[in-house]
């Protein structure tokens, strides 16, 4: 598509080609390829319809492939592959992960070449059934973090017993994994995302929201207080407050 813009002395105009057309230099030329939907900032829940637009200069036919991220684009994981290029995709989202920094990237194949679009952020929100937390009981070591277990599918639950732990030998990313004990083996492996607000990967019916509580460290400058040499042990006791039905309870932070 061509625009010109005609500029005067106290006005200008814009006008636009009526039609789309190519231009096909010597040799294979990759494809052009641009996402229209979902638009920055947007949030999506249930189906939503992705739109795009991609043509090849030989005409060669187009494959279309998705992928999603939810780190800003460090790693990308897989939509829908081998799509006809009609620009249009529905995307069920509720199996989805629940994240707000999603990054959704489009790859236009036409069997020699490949070109790739990649959208703004947005949000996918859908709203979760939570199970209770008391559903856990913490079994071995020192640390400690909150979990919170979000139904994706119902029909797809087990009511299996599942071992959740935790992985910092790699100080720059800590992860977690998740173990089904009736199953014997690993339905989950190395995960990331540990920030209290995106999902993990799914499983079984279900997704974790896992927000591990950073280490607390002494700011002298902030405090003035200075770590000491006494050896005297010491203990913290965290309130609970009674609010109508409701019982508050205090979180070691």
């Amino acid at each position: 598509m061509l625009m010109v813009n005609a500029i005067g002395k106290h006005s200008f105009g814009i006008a636009y080609s009526g039609e789309v057309f190519t231009v096909d230099n010597p040799g294979n030329g990759l494809p052009d390829v641009e996402i229209f939907s979902p638009l920055d900032y947007d949030t999506l829940s249930g189906v939503h319809d992705v739109h795009w637009y991609a043509c090849d200069p030989e005409d060669d036919p187009i494959i279309i492939s998705f992928e999603t991220s939810v780190d800003n684009g460090l790693t990308w994981q897989p939509l829908v592959t081998e799509l006809p290029n009609n620009g249009l995709y529905s995307w069920d989202t509720r199996h989805s992960a629940n994240a707000l920094n999603y990054f959704l990237k489009i790859t236009a194949h036409d069997g020699t070449g490949t070109s790739e679009a990649i959208s703004g952020p947005f949000t996918v929100h859908n709203d979760r059934t939570v199970l209770p937390d008391d559903i856990f009981q913490r079994v071995g070591g020192h640390g400690n973090g909150s979990i919170t277990v979000n139904v994706v599918d119902p029909d797809q639950l087990t009511g299996h017993r599942y071992r959740l732990t935790f992985d910092d030998s790699n100080p720059e990313e800590k992860t977690y994994s998740v173990f089904d004990i009736d199953k014997e083996s690993f339905v989950v492996t190395n995960a990331s995302e540990i920030d209290g607000i995106t999902e993990g990967p799914y499983f079984d019916g279900v997704r974790l929201i896992v927000f591990d509580y950073p280490l607390p460290i002494v700011s002298q400058d902030s405090t003035r207080w200075i770590i000491g040499l006494s050896d005297l042990t010491h203990i913290v006791s965290l309130p609970e407050i009674l609010i109508g039905n409701e019982t508050i309870k205090g979180i070691p932070y």
